[in-house]
C-alpha cells in the first residue's frame, strides 16, 4: 500500500448482495489513532493492545462503490 495506494474492499452480505468499494489506502501508526478506534473485542487478536509490535490501521478513503444483489446492480461515486 505504501507503494501503490490504489485498493479495493469487498463485502457480501444477506440475500446475494456483494459490495465493492475502490479508494485510496493510508497506513496509520499512530497509538493515538488506534485508542480511538480500539474496542473490546481486537484484545483476542492483540494482547498487548495498541502497544502491540507491528501494528498498522489501515484507512480506506472510497471514491467509487459498486453493488449487485441478483439482477439489480449499480455504481455510485463518492
Amino acid at each position: 500500500m505504501e507503494a501503490n495506494q490504489n485498493v479495493s474492499i469487498h463485502f457480501e452480505g444477506k440475500e446475494d448482495l456483494y459490495i465493492s468499494v475502490f479508494g485510496k489506502a493510508k497506513l496509520i501508526r499512530n497509538k493515538a489513532s488506534f485508542a480511538e478506534h480500539w474496542v473490546d473485542s481486537l484484545n483476542q487478536w492483540f494482547k498487548d493492545g495498541i502497544d502491540t509490535k507491528g501494528m498498522v490501521l489501515i484507512q480506506v478513503k472510497g471514491s467509487q462503490i459498486k453493488y449487485w444483489q441478483k439482477e439489480k446492480q449499480g455504481a455510485l461515486k463518492i
